[in-house]
């Protein structure tokens, strides 16, 4: 299947990008399947996540890792990661 021709309501994106492959390809794959009205739930980490968010997903789940990765802090409690999505909601208009 082509991007340009997906015609769902949601589409998952995930996992770890090959090289050579860019790592903002899920922020421009993000852009293509929203600009059809689709919902894109974003899954990855480090420097993928980061651009990825660029492209406004609908959703990301990372795990304790990922959001520490993505904050550039250690979260060791639900109280931490609370506060931490909570201010990525706000800033990035992400569900998380």
């Amino acid at each position: 299947m082509k991007i340009k021709d997906f015609k769902g309501k949601y589409f998952f994106l995930g996992g770890s990008i090959p090289h050579p492959v860019e790592k903002g390809v899920y922020n421009s794959i993000t852009q293509v399947l929203k600009s059809k009205g689709a919902k894109v739930i974003l899954d990855c980490d480090g420097e993928a996540l980061e651009r990825g968010l660029e492209g406004r997903p609908s959703l990301i789940k990372p795990n304790l890792y990922e959001l520490s990765l993505l904050v550039h802090k250690n979260i060791t409690t639900a109280e931490e990661a609370i506060k931490e999505c909570k201010r990525l909601y706000v800033e990035k208009s992400v569900e998380i």
